[in-house]
C-alpha cells in the first residue's frame, strides 16, 4: 500500500432480488441478530435507527457510522470510527451496493469495497 492508503474489494453473484436484498443489507442491524444468532450479541444500535446516515451501532468491537443511503442506486457508505480495527488502520470507510442483473435469471450483484 504506497502512502498507507489501500482499497479491498469484493464482488457476488446471488440469485435474490436486488429490492429485496437492498432492503435486508439497509436493515442489517436487524436482520444480522436473527441470520446468525450466534453473533447478536455483537450489533447494537446506539443512536438512530440502524438505517439513516447518522445511525451509530456498535458491531463486534468497532462502532459504525452510516454515512450515507442512496435508495436509487442501492448503495450505502459507512465509517468504523472506533474500535479494534482502527488500531490497525487510519480510518476504514465501507461502501455496499447492489445491482439488479439483466439476464433471465435474475438475481443481483453485491459490491463491496473499503478504503
Amino acid at each position: 500500500m504506497a502512502g498507507g492508503v489501500g482499497k479491498l474489494e469484493a464482488e457476488i453473484e446471488v440469485k435474490s432480488n436486488a429490492d429485496k436484498l437492498w432492503s435486508a443489507i439497509k436493515d442489517y442491524a436487524t436482520i444480522f441478530p436473527r441470520a446468525l444468532p450466534s453473533e447478536s450479541k455483537s450489533i447494537h444500535i446506539i443512536e438512530g435507527d440502524g438505517k439513516l446516515p447518522g445511525s451509530l451501532f456498535k458491531i463486534t468491537l468497532d462502532i459504525e457510522r452510516i454515512e450515507g443511503v442512496d435508495d436509487a442506486k442501492r448503495t450505502l457508505i459507512y465509517r468504523v470510527i472506533d474500535g479494534e480495527i482502527l488500531k490497525y488502520l487510519k480510518s476504514y470507510k465501507g461502501y455496499f451496493s447492489v445491482i439488479p442483473k439483466v439476464d433471465d435469471n435474475g438475481g443481483s450483484i453485491v459490491k463491496w469495497s473499503c478504503h
